[in-house]
């Protein structure tokens, strides 16, 4: 393979336009302390299931939590007004600014989050409720 003199900065001009993919782990740290997926995962479980299938329930790896919610909603939650816990939380963190200002500048960021923290910090930050978009 040839080698090249090109360093990260030549890929990343100024006028270069990124697309950041923000999951979950974004908004675990302070102060937004919302719970990551598999902490929320164990939670339900801990809460929905029976006692005695708890622990086998917790073991299955590959137990996804859009599954999981899935199930939920079909035996007892058909609103999924869980998901609504996440949306409580309007306290964004550092991680939470730094996506708003990169979406000031123009870059786009793509989430999986059920939390409005990056909306909240745009807000926060000066962006008119009217230019918010989803």
């Amino acid at each position: 393979m040839k080698r090249t003199n090109l360093t990260i900065r030549d890929f990343f001009t100024p006028d270069a336009k990124l697309t950041f993919l923000v999951g979950a782990g974004c908004s675990v740290d302070a102060p937004s302390c919302l719970p990551a997926g598999r902490t929320m995962m164990d939670a339900i479980i801990d809460y929905t299931c029976a006692e005695s299938e708890i622990n086998k329930i917790k073991k299955l790896e590959q137990l996804r939590f859009e599954t999981l919610i899935e199930i939920v909603r079909d035996s007892f939650d058909n609103e999924l007004k869980i998901i609504d816990f996440y949306g409580q939380c309007d306290k964004p963190n550092i991680q939470h600014f730094f996506l708003a200002e990169m979406m000031k500048k123009g870059n786009f960021i793509m989430t999986t989050n059920f939390d409005f923290l990056i909306e909240y910090a745009l807000l926060k930050s000066g962006v008119p409720k009217k230019k918010l978009f989803l």
